[in-house]
């Protein structure tokens, strides 16, 4: 009898040590593995992105800013009904390359080389507030990437290319009227 006992002990102290009583603190756990996976660019069982495939194809590890990842920091400023507010602080890429420019790099090698060389000692940094959705998915919360969580993480670098494609095609459009 004591030992069936005690079986039943330890089972049920397993079961109640693994369970989370707090969903926001499930919540917050599965966004912290999530993020810092993403920043720090390591496979993880604990990756918990909503149509992850998709994002990834979308973030291609192609474009050189890999180092600026392992820069950024974040701080998860708000959590509630599935939603979070995230506070990211990440290498301001766009005064990186201007000055690189400004100092005369002529080439993306040139850029990319003064970028890194850059994140090697002090640089200049921009914060970004970033709101994703989270979407519960058999008891994990998946995030939601968007515009603003793939620019925090390209240290604005996103936000800039849209911005001058969007200019170029405002001035196409002036001179073809």
């Amino acid at each position: 009898i004591c030992i069936v006992l005690a079986v039943c002990l330890v089972i049920i102290f397993l079961c109640f040590r693994n369970k989370k009583t707090d969903p926001a603190e499930q919540m917050e756990d599965d966004l912290s593995a999530s993020l810092d996976a993403v920043i720090n660019e390591t496979e993880s069982d604990k990756l918990y992105i909503y149509d992850a495939g998709m994002w990834n194809n979308l973030t291609d590890t192609g474009t050189g800013l890999n180092a600026v990842k392992k820069q950024i920091t974040y701080e998860i400023v708000e959590l509630n009904e599935g939603k979070a507010k995230i506070l990211f602080t990440a290498p301001d890429v766009i005064a990186i390359l201007q000055s690189a420019a400004n100092n005369g790099a002529e080439d993306v090698e040139e850029l990319m080389g003064a970028l890194n060389d850059a994140l090697q000692n002090d640089f200049p940094v921009k914060e970004f507030d970033v709101e994703i959705q989270l979407k519960n998915i058999e008891n994990h919360w998946y995030m939601v990437p968007n515009d603003k969580l793939n620019n925090a993480l390209s240290g604005g670098l996103m936000e800039a290319y849209t911005n001058e494609i969007r200019s170029r095609i405002d001035a196409q459009e002036e001179n073809s009227k």
